[in-house]
């Protein structure tokens, strides 16, 4: 009876009882190695939430997303949330803005020196608005309809184009920008369900 293949001289019991003795010692038990894992994981991403935060320079941030419609060519973003932005705006009494927002006179960042959330918006529909103003011109002068995209030349949309608060308000400009079959699809399934209930 013949078996194939190689036979591996056993270990002696000197060198095996040494040799666990060794790995026990070596190796750290299943309990703290999930507790370091879970350490390291912390630390790491303190360290990384720290960083992203001391080095990310929200005013500079907030500036810049307010001058996303003075973007040359044309602004994917500005074309989906102008109007929904502008549409939310109104809805706010006139008195949560402020009528002297620097933007409103061709100027960029905030109005205070302290940036915010409320003025980034501000600045952002205030910029929507100019570029509306600026697209209807280069639609008139180019022959095309109200709902034809425009492309803006370099370098992006004047800041020179005077926009004022109550322009802001004003409806009449809005709703030539878009066709009244486009109706905000979230107010409407809302309402529907909200009757279902």
């Amino acid at each position: 009876n013949k078996t194939g293949g190689y036979k591996l001289d056993p270990p002696s019991s000197e060198g095996m009882a040494g040799r666990t003795s060794i790995d026990n010692a070596e190796k750290p038990g299943l309990f703290f190695q999930a507790v370091r894992l879970c350490v390291d994981t912390f630390v790491s991403l303190s360290v990384g939430a720290y960083a992203s935060m001391y080095f990310l320079d929200s005013p500079k941030m907030m500036k810049q997303a307010s001058e996303i419609p003075l973007v040359e060519g044309r602004s994917l973003l500005s074309e989906e949330l102008c109007r929904d932005f502008s549409a939310e705006f109104k809805k706010y009494n006139r008195r949560t803005w402020d009528p002297n927002h620097q933007a409103l006179s061709g100027g960029s960042g905030s109005g205070s020196n302290e940036s915010n959330f409320k003025d980034m918006i501000e600045g952002f529909v205030v910029n929507c608005k100019r570029r509306s103003i600026y697209e209807e011109d280069l639609r008139n002068e180019q022959g095309l309809s109200k709902n034809d995209a425009v492309v803006v030349p370099s370098p992006g949309v004047p800041r020179d184009i005077s926009v004022t608060f109550d322009d802001l308000f004003d409806n009449k400009s809005q709703e030539s920008e878009f066709d009244d079959d486009d109706v905000d699809f979230f107010d409407k399934y809302f309402d529907s369900n909200e009757e279902e209930n």
